[in-house]
């Protein structure tokens, strides 16, 4: 996705993890150089399945198959901060989802469908 011209990359990972990537590309060779590392998964041997990242880059919502964690992403380098956290118990996450409010307002809408299991 692009921000003001930046480019930035959010991934789901084994052992509940995720992570935000931003392309550095002023430089004589542009390379992604990593920006936030979540930890969204209460086991090692969870994944995150899917992740979704604000058109500001300032939000990241993480998924496992059961678990939804919103974390705030700091400008300024500072750590990642969870925000909220959900369980599905013997749901999954299916789809998810994060924007902006327009019109330079500071909160955001976030999206998540759970997909009851039988």
């Amino acid at each position: 996705d692009r921000v003001g011209g930046t480019t930035f990359l959010a991934l789901g990972h084994h052992r509940g993890v995720a992570s935000l990537w931003l392309l550095r590309a002023e430089d004589p060779s542009p390379q992604w150089q990593r920006t936030a590392l979540v930890k969204a998964s209460h086991h090692d041997w969870e994944s995150v399945k899917q992740v979704s990242v604000s058109s500001d880059g300032r939000v990241l919502l993480a998924c496992t198959e059961d678990n939804i964690v919103l974390f705030s992403l700091p400008s300024n380098g500072d750590e990642p901060q969870e925000l909220h956290r959900l369980h599905g118990a013997d749901s999954q996450v299916s789809a998810a989802s994060v924007s902006v409010l327009p019109n330079g307002a500071t909160n955001s809408h976030i999206v998540a469908a759970w997909l009851q299991l039988v």
